[in-house]
This record gives structure tokens, sequence and C-alpha cells, in this order.
């Protein structure tokens, strides 16, 4: 039995209204942080001495492999009907992006870890070093 607009009580249709506001302001946010880094591209690139040719073969790349992946995902989300599985995932995969305490160095390193093994053992010394380095009194420093 299918419920229609009448069908549905005040509380759930306010549920309903917060849950699509909340997902729309995560979507904000994402984008917020996705165009952000990706007006610094280019600039970042020529100030490490790249040229215009190369930053604009990079980008050109880039932008070609995010077209790829939106293509590729969105016919997988349609041949497994994960659409929501997929969305939470590229959200989760964002927000823990920008949480991570790690510089760029840092994130560079474990984006050249030859496999997940290596980079698994990557963010362990990472961690521990981030661990070695406090000495707050909270006991929270491995040394």
């Amino acid at each position: 039995m299918t419920k229609t607009l009448t069908d549905i009580s005040p509380a759930d249709r306010r549920s309903a209204i917060r849950f699509i506001l909340c997902m729309g302001l995560v979507s904000l946010f994402a984008a917020m942080t996705y165009e952000g880094a990706h007006g610094t591209i280019g600039p970042l690139m020529t100030d490490l001495g790249a040229s215009v040719t190369a930053v604009a073969i990079i980008a050109g790349l880039g932008e070609m492999l995010a077209a790829s992946l939106r293509f590729f995902s969105g016919r997988l989300a349609d041949r497994t009907h994960a659409y929501w599985t997929l969305a939470i995932a590229g959200y989760v995969v964002n927000m823990l992006s920008i949480l991570s305490p790690y510089g760029a160095e840092e994130k560079q390193a474990l984006l050249e870890a030859r496999d997940l093994r290596a980079r698994a053992e990557a963010l362990v010394a990472l961690a521990e070093m981030e661990l070695a380095s406090r000495d707050d009194g909270s006991g929270t420093s491995i040394q």
C-alpha cells in the first residue's frame, strides 16, 4: 500500500523536511570545500614551479578523472540501487579528509603508499608521531 501526501503525519513531514535541509547543508559545505580547494590548484602548482602547460594538462586530466568517476559511480548506483549508501559514503570521505589533522606532506605520503597495508602502516606511524610530539600532561603522550 502506497501512502499519499494526505496519509503522512505532520511529525513525519517535519522530520522529512529537517532531513532534506540537513542533507542540503552537508552538500553545501562539501561543495564549498571542493570549490575552495579547486581554485587553489593552479596557483599552487605555479608556485611550485610548474609551467602553464603542465598546469593546464594536469588540471584537464583531473577534470577528466572527476567526470569519469562521477559517470562510473552513477552507473554503479543505478545498477546496485545503493543511492543513499554511495551518497553518504562520499560525504563521509569528504568530511574525514577535511577533519584529518595531517598536513599536505603527510596526506601525500598516504596517497603514494603502494598498497592498503603500506597506507595503514603509514597512518599508524603518523598517529604515533603525533602522539609522541604531544606532552601536555594529559597522559596521551607515548614517550
